[in-house]
């Protein structure tokens, strides 16, 4: 439920800094990514899959590595301007939009629960 309400987020707040296109408009793009990996994030938290978080992780890291250049792109001005305007919600956005990745980072170091499973086997 956290990830479809961060997804949500993501989108509402990338289509705020977009600004009616004359804000940071990439961001309003690469806003919907949470939302599509929600689904994968939630499989692989719930069911123990190291390597579907893995590969979420290094997905993040390839999406963030475009998303910054898509804004090198777009014009740094743009960002500079929604960043000095309305900074906190940049801040929120990012935080957000990472969201799926630090949960998937946590799946990925987390100990599984051992005696959860002795106790169901019983």
């Amino acid at each position: 439920m956290i990830l479809l309400v961060a997804a949500a987020a993501s989108i509402m707040l990338g289509f705020i800094l977009m600004g009616a296109g004359h804000g940071w408009v990439t961001s309003f793009y690469f806003s919907f990514f949470p939302l599509i990996l929600t689904p994968v994030v939630g499989f692989g938290f719930t069911n123990n899959k190291k390597l579907v978080l893995l590969f979420i992780i290094v997905a993040y890291f390839f999406v963030s590595y475009v998303f910054y250049f898509k804004t090198l792109e777009e014009g740094k001005e743009y960002f500079e301007r929604v960043l000095n305007g309305i900074t906190g919600w940049v801040i929120l956005f990012l935080s957000i939009w990472f969201v799926p990745l630090m949960i998937s980072i946590y799946g990925l170091i987390k100990k599984p629960n051992i005696l959860k499973s002795v106790q169901e086997s019983r």
